[in-house]
């Protein structure tokens, strides 16, 4: 996943959520908390780490996190969802 798919992520979970009228909206917290659970465990804990303040940070933390650990070469082959299992096929053939 690049930074990019995290940007398009981002735009599709904003839209419903903005939809929602304030009266009964969730709060700020239940949705960080359902934005961050969105993305593999690894991730997500570590977007968790930021403890970012509201859910626009998140966000932006969730953008510039990727990049990091993409230039990192940590984040390869892990997804939205955890690794991609094609990618995970090609490894065991490998081996």
């Amino acid at each position: 996943m690049t930074t990019k798919n995290v940007e398009d992520f981002t735009k599709r979970f904003n839209r419903p959520y903005h939809k929602i009228t304030i009266p009964i909206q969730p709060i700020e917290i239940v949705a960080m908390v359902a934005y961050s659970t969105a993305f593999d465990a690894y991730f997500s804990i570590t977007l968790r780490e930021k403890r970012s303040t509201t859910l626009l940070i998140m966000q932006a933390n969730a953008v510039a996190l990727k990049g990091n650990l993409m230039a990192e070469g940590k984040v390869k082959i892990i997804g939205l969802h955890g690794i991609d299992e094609k990618k995970k096929d090609n490894k065991d053939k490998e081996k």
